[in-house]
């Protein structure tokens, strides 16, 4: 199934455990799809394209599952805010005009084997605490590859393929973890880092 040309391509609105999957959703001028207080809801297997802003959304909206989509362009390709227990898995994002995977006040989530290239940050992370960002792969995102805010702490960053990036890593948070941030970095694969040593 196809939907075009649309400002909102799919919208479910408290709407538990929704399944949408197989769609194909281009020139969305808002969100292509976009889930809000819909507990245990699923996008799989999705194509969308867009210049509105964000491909797939999901906030207030725990255990969400995002997993297999190929997002283009948008100002953010996958949004996931005010959620706890989240999985975006395996997504294809590229060419987002500002992040291609951004996390908002999210908790107790796994971020895991997606690919986020050409946009200005790859991933980034903002008021998110004990999520794991695990063997993705970050490449050619002119700003950073994974941005880290200063109000992010207790995630663990690991085993990360970070390349071509305007740095490839950047965490601004501060605390006892590595190298004096507020999250763990481990195993990473990067040449640049701010602050230095998140690349080993």
């Amino acid at each position: 199934l196809q939907i075009t040309n649309t400002s909102m391509g799919i919208v479910a609105a408290h709407a538990p455990k929704t399944e949408i999957r197989d769609m194909v959703i281009t020139n969305a001028k808002q969100y292509g799809i976009f889930f809000t207080g819909s507990d245990k809801s699923e996008a799989q297997k999705n194509r969308i394209s867009g210049s509105g802003f964000a491909g797939i959304a999901a906030g207030d909206t725990p255990n969400v599952s995002i997993k297999q989509n190929s997002v283009t362009s948008f100002n953010y390709g996958i949004y996931v805010f005010s959620s706890t227990n989240a999985k975006i898995v395996s997504n294809h994002v590229t060419n987002a005009g500002q992040t291609g995977i951004l996390l908002a006040n999210l908790t107790r989530s796994t971020v895991k084997h997606n690919t986020a290239s050409g946009s200005s940050y790859g991933i980034t992370l903002g008021g998110t605490n004990s999520n794991t960002i695990s063997e993705n792969t970050v490449t050619n995102n002119s700003t950073a590859g994974i941005l880290v805010e200063s109000s992010a702490a207790g995630n663990t960053i690991r085993k990360n393929l970070l390349q071509g990036n305007g740095t490839d890593a950047v965490d601004h948070s501060t605390g006892s973890q590595t190298t004096g941030t507020a999250n763990i970095w481990l195993r990473n694969t990067c040449a640049t880092s701010t602050p230095a040593g998140l690349c080993k």
